[in-house]
């Protein structure tokens, strides 16, 4: 793994800590370094496969009940 691509990951793994906290997209994306949220919507998308806000829905979306 290059430096550059690790700073990637280490940087968006940052991000989803913050989006987990509630943050939002907006100042997480420019907390991350990047110059446009647009920029870091699609870098998330591509390495998670889907939006920071559909990242955060998920997580924030109930449990299945247990029978």
């Amino acid at each position: 793994m290059s430096a550059g691509e690790w700073r990637r990951r280490a940087r968006l793994l940052h991000a989803v800590r913050r989006l987990a906290e509630g943050e939002a997209v907006t100042n997480v994306s420019l907390e991350a370094g990047y110059s446009s949220v647009s920029a870091f919507i699609a870098v998330f998308k591509k390495t998670f496969g889907m939006t920071p806000a559909r990242y955060v829905a998920r997580d924030a979306s109930p449990a299945p009940a247990a029978r």
